[in-house]
């Protein structure tokens, strides 16, 4: 559904807002907002890519690189 082109923002927002929530509660820094919120973001472009793409590329294999790209920004 937030993949849509033709679905409300609304959606977009309530998984930012669950992304932006385990990005900062995952946060070595407690009030560190702005980097929660560009991690956030970046999640979802990171998938909404992946699907402009067909998913051609395995799970496992976006899994792994999603891990690497959330790792290195908690650090």
């Amino acid at each position: 559904i937030v993949l849509s082109e033709d679905v409300p923002l609304k959606y977009y927002y309530m998984l930012y807002e669950e992304l932006k929530d385990l990005m900062q509660s995952a946060s070595f820094h407690e009030h560190d907002f702005f980097n929660a919120a560009y991690n956030a973001n970046a999640i979802i472009g990171f998938v909404l890519e992946w699907y402009r793409q067909g998913f051609r590329q395995p799970a496992e294999e976006m899994n792994e690189k999603l891990v690497q790209i959330v790792r290195y920004q908690l650090k």
